[in-house]
C-alpha cells in the first residue's frame, strides 16, 4: 500500500522562464489596469456627471452603480452559452475598446459615464470565466495568476503615480494617448498569443472552494480607497507626490515577493504567516490616517499583507483543491464585487447624509473578509511553491524596472519655488474648484491653472481641494495645482484628511492654522485657514473660508460667520476670502458687512455679480471681503466653465506707509 503524500510535501514547480511567464502574467496584469482606469473614471462620473450635472439622487446613483458591478453575476449563464475562447474575445475585446472611447472621448460627458460602466461590466465578466480556467491548467498557473494581478496593481500605480495621481482617462493630451494605445495593443497581442496556445474547452466546472474569491472586492477597495492611494499618503506625510509614489511603489514590489517567498516555506510556516498577515492588515486597517513616518511604516506593512493575503486566497483555489459543495466562482465573484460598490457609497455617503457609523469602519470590515477569505482559502491550500533562482533574479530586475520612474521623478521634479515678497498692489482671488470638476461633469485640471493663470493672482483662496478622494477621481489637486502654477500652499482639512481649503501663495507664508467651525451633526465638516503673509516686511492675513452648503440652513452659517468674525477681531490688513454659500441680504452676509468688512463684488454691481452657478448664473454665493484700511480695483469674476462656481479677483493696497 502507498503511502499517502502530505500536502506540505507537494511542490509546484515555477522554474520557468519568460517566454512562458509573460502571457500568463501579463494578460491579467494589463486587464487589471484596464479595469482600474475604467473604475475609477465611473465612480467618478456617476458623482460628478450623474449626481452633479444631472441631478440625479443617491438611490438612482446607487442602483446604476449595483446594476454595473451586479453584472459580474451574468458570468455563468454566459459561461453556459458561449465558448470559453469567444467569451475571452467579447469580455477584453469589450474592455480595450470602451477604455479606448473613455481616451479618445470629447463630447458629452454622460457618454463617458457610458464607456466606463461597459468597460468596467467587461472586467467583471472577464475575471472569474479566466480564472476558472487558470484553476484547470495546473497548480502552477494559480501562483502566476496572483502575481499578474498583483503586478497589474503595480503597473496602474506607475501610470497612475507618472501623470501625477492625473489619471490618464482623463487627459487628451499625446502622451497619456500613446501610453494608453501602447497599452491596448500589447494587451490585444497578449489575447491572441494566449488563444493561440490555448485549447479551448467545451467544459467547465465552476464549483470548488471558491468562496474565498468573493474577498476580491474588498481587496480592490481597500487598494482604491487607501492601499494604493499616493495622495493620501502625501497629505498624511507631507513628503510630496513622488515621495509618496516611491514609497507605495516599494511596499507593493516587497509585497508581491514576500507573498512568493512565504508560499514557499512549509505548510506550517504559511499558516502562520497568513494568521500573522491578517493582523497586520487589520491592525492598518483600524488605523488608516495615521500621519508621518508612523503611517507610512503601517501603510507598507499592510501593502505587503495584502499581497500576501491575495496570494493564499488564489493559491488556495488550485484545481487540486476543488470540492463540490462550495460558492461558485461567478457567484463568488458577483458577490465580491458588489461588496466592492457598496463599500465605496457607504464610505462616500456618510458625507453627504448623517449615517451611524464612521465610514473607517468600512476598511476594517474590508480588512477581515479579506482575512477571513485567506484563511479560509488556506484550509484547502495547495502545493507550496518552488521557484528557481533565475524567477527570483528575474523578479529583482522587474522591481528595479519598477522604481525607476517614482526614483527619477523624485529627483528630477522641481521644487515649487518659494514665495517672494514683491509688496503691493496684491492681486487675490477667491475660487471653488468643485472637487476638479467642470460644471458639464468632466475633470479638467488644466482649465482651471489656466483660470488662475490668467487672473494673474498673487494669493489664491481655494474650496473644494480633494486631495486622492476615489469619487473626485483620486487626483491629488492641490499638489498638481502647485506644480503647475509654481506656487506654494498651505492645505487645511475641513472634512477628514483629505478634503478641505487651501491657499496658494506667491508670497512667503510666515505661518498659517486651519480652524474648524462648528459643524456638529453635519456629515461635511467646515473651517477655515488663517495665514500670515509677509509683505513689505510686515504680517498680512489672509482668510479662507469655505461655508455650510444647504440652502435652508442659515442658522448654521450664522453660527459659523460669528465663529469667523471672533478670530478676525478686527484685525487690520486683512482678507477674507471665499464661498459663504449665501447671498447679500442673507443674515450671515449681514454679519460681514456689521462687522466692518467690505465687499468688493459691489463695485461691479449691478448688475448683479452672479458667481453660481457658472453654466447658468443665478445667485452670489463667494466674497472678497477687505479690512476697513485696506483698498481694492480691478474686480472681475473668471469666465467659463471649468468649475460650477466663478471665481472672484481683485487687486488690493494698503495706503497707510
Amino acid at each position: 500500500m502507498m503511502k499517502p503524500m502530505l500536502r506540505g510535501d507537494l511542490l509546484s514547480k515555477l522554474d520557468i522562464g519568460l517566454p512562458e511567464i509573460f502571457p500568463a502574467v501579463g494578460l491579467p496584469a494589463l486587464a487589471l489596469v484596464f479595469g482600474l482606469q475604467s473604475i475609477r473614471s465611473l465612480v467618478a462620473g456617476l458623482t460628478w456627471t450623474l449626481g452633479d450635472t444631472y441631478s440625479l439622487g443617491a438611490p438612482i446613483l446607487g442602483a446604476v452603480a449595483l446594476l454595473i458591478f451586479g453584472a459580474s453575476f451574468l458570468a455563468g449563464p454566459l459561461r453556459r452559452r458561449l465558448s470559453y475562447r469567444h467569451l475571452i474575445l467579447f469580455s477584453l475585446g469589450s474592455l480595450i475598446l470602451f477604455r479606448l472611447f473613455l481616451q479618445f472621448w470629447h463630447g458629452l460627458p454622460l457618454l463617458t459615464v457610458v464607456w466606463a460602466g461597459l468597460a468596467v461590466i467587461a472586467l467583471v465578466i472577464f475575471l472569474p470565466i479566466y480564472l476558472d480556467e487558470v484553476r484547470r491548467e495546473g497548480n502552477a498557473a494559480m501562483p502566476l495568476f496572483a502575481g499578474g494581478f498583483l503586478g497589474g496593481i503595480v503597473l496602474d500605480t506607475l501610470l497612475y503615480g507618472g501623470a501625477g495621481t492625473y489619471d490618464l482617462v482623463w487627459q487628451q493630451t499625446p502622451l497619456p494617448i500613446i501610453v494608453t494605445v501602447i497599452n491596448a495593443g500589447l494587451l490585444v497581442g497578449l489575447v491572441f498569443k494566449y488563444l493561440e496556445n490555448h485549447n479551448d474547452s467545451a467544459s467547465f466546472n465552476f464549483k470548488g472552494k471558491a468562496g474565498a474569491w468573493l474577498a476580491i472586492g474588498p481587496f480592490i477597495f481597500l487598494q482604491l480607497i487607501i492601499l494604493q492611494n499616493i495622495p493620501a499618503l502625501t497629505t498624511l506625510t507631507g513628503w510630496g507626490t513622488n515621495g509618496a509614489f516611491l514609497w507605495i511603489i516599494v511596499s507593493q514590489a516587497f509585497g508581491i515577493m514576500a507573498a512568493y517567498y512565504f508560499h514557499s516555506l512549509q505548510e506550517d510556516t504559511i499558516y502562520f504567516i497568513t494568521l500573522f498577515s491578517a493582523g497586520i492588515l487589520l491592525t492598518f486597517s483600524l488605523f488608516p490616517y495615521l500621519s508621518g513616518w508612523p503611517g507610512a511604516i503601517l501603510l507598507f506593512l499592510g501593502q505587503i499583507a495584502a499581497s500576501q493575503l491575495f496570494f493564499a486566497i488564489v493559491t488556495g483555489m488550485a484545481s487540486g483543491s476543488r470540492r463540490s459543495g462550495a460558492l461558485s466562482l461567478p457567484i463568488s465573484n458577483g458577490i465580491g464585487m458588489t461588496l466592492l460598490m457598496v463599500f465605496i457609497l457607504g464610505y462616500y455617503a456618510s458625507y453627504q447624509i448623517a449615517l451611524p457609523y464612521n465610514n473607517s469602519i468600512l476598511l476594517a470590515l474590508a480588512a477581515v473578509l479579506v482575512a477571513g477569505g485567506a484563511m479560509t482559502s488556506l484550509r484547502h491550500m495547495g502545493p507550496r511553491l518552488r521557484i528557481g533562482h533565475r524567477q527570483w533574479s528575474q523578479s529583482l530586475i522587474a522591481v528595479i524596472a519598477a522604481v525607476i520612474l517614482p526614483v527619477a521623478l523624485l529627483f528630477t521634479t522641481p521644487a515649487v519655488s518659494a514665495g517672494t515678497d514683491t509688496g503691493f498692489p496684491l492681486r487675490i482671488a477667491t475660487y471653488n474648484l468643485h472637487n476638479g470638476f467642470s460644471a458639464e461633469g468632466t475633470l479638467n485640471l488644466e482649465a482651471l491653472a489656466l483660470d488662475i493663470e490668467e487672473s494673474g493672482a498673487d494669493v489664491v483662496a481655494l474650496q473644494e481641494i480633494s486631495r486622492g478622494w476615489l469619487v473626485s477621481g483620486r487626483v491629488d489637486m492641490l499638489e498638481w495645482l502647485s506644480q503647475r502654477l509654481n506656487m506654494p500652499y498651505y492645505f487645511g482639512p475641513s472634512s477628514g484628511p483629505f478634503w478641505g481649503n487651501a491657499i496658494l501663495s506667491r508670497y512667503p507664508i510666515a505661518s498659517a492654522v486651519n480652524i474648524p467651525l462648528p459643524s456638529e451633526g453635519l456629515p461635511l465638516e467646515r473651517s477655515f485657514i488663517a495665514a500670515i503673509l509677509e509683505i513689505n516686511g510686515r504680517n498680512f492675513q489672509v482668510i479662507a473660508v469655505h461655508l455650510h452648503h444647504v440652502a435652508d440652513d442659515s442658522d448654521i452659517r450664522v453660527e459659523q460667520v460669528s465663529a469667523l468674525l471672533s478670530f478676525y477681531g478686527n484685525t487690520a490688513r486683512t482678507v477674507i476670502m471665499g464661498d459663504f454659500n449665501a447671498e447679500p441680504n442673507d443674515p450671515e452676509i449681514k454679519l460681514m458687512r456689521a462687522a466692518g468688512l467690505r465687499d468688493v463684488l459691489l463695485s461691479i454691481e449691478p448688475p448683479p455679480a452672479y458667481t453660481f452657478r457658472s453654466d447658468d448664473p443665478f445667485q452670489r454665493i463667494d466674497y472678497i471681503w477687505v479690512s476697513p484700511d485696506l483698498t481694492w480695483s480691478e474686480v472681475s469674476l473668471t469666465t467659463g466653465t471649468a468649475s460650477d462656481h466663478h471665481g472672484v479677483i481683485a487687486t488690493v493696497n494698503d495706503p497707510s506707509p
